[in-house]
């Protein structure tokens, strides 16, 4: 479903290579959930990350149905931004956690006014870091 909220083909905003990144996403194998859930296991039991962390995520999520719908373009649709406020923290010491409405997944594929946003949100957080 996340592919047909970006591609111009199903009314998105983005041409791509569908080829390289089809619309129904790739094989999900037995090895691909084994290094996620590895992952997930080892970010809730706390990593430490030694440099100032931005993580950014959308207000909202929801799960898709087999249909798209309309709000599935304005809304994680792929994570549960419920867990990536609650494990954001366990990343390192230095974290920066913002939120934005109306986000995708990809928030840098977001609606223009997302993104400017969230592309604003980033130069800012390195210009407060580098001085």
């Amino acid at each position: 479903m996340y592919g047909q909220t970006l591609h111009q083909s199903e009314s998105g905003e983005w041409a791509y290579d569908l080829t390289k990144k089809p619309l129904g996403g790739f094989e999900v194998t037995a090895g691909w959930i084994h290094a996620i859930a590895k992952g997930h296991a080892e970010l809730q039991a706390g990593l430490d990350v030694n440099c100032p962390v931005l993580v950014l995520h959308s207000t909202r999520w929801r799960v898709s149905s087999s249909k798209l719908e309309e709000a599935d373009r304005t809304a994680d649709i792929v994570l549960n931004v419920e867990h990536m406020k609650k494990y954001a923290h366990s990343v390192g010491r230095d974290v920066e956690v913002l939120a934005f409405e109306e986000g995708k997944h990809d928030l840098t594929l977001s609606a223009l006014p997302v993104r400017t946003r969230v592309l604003e949100a980033m130069v800012g957080f390195v210009e407060r870091r580098t001085g």
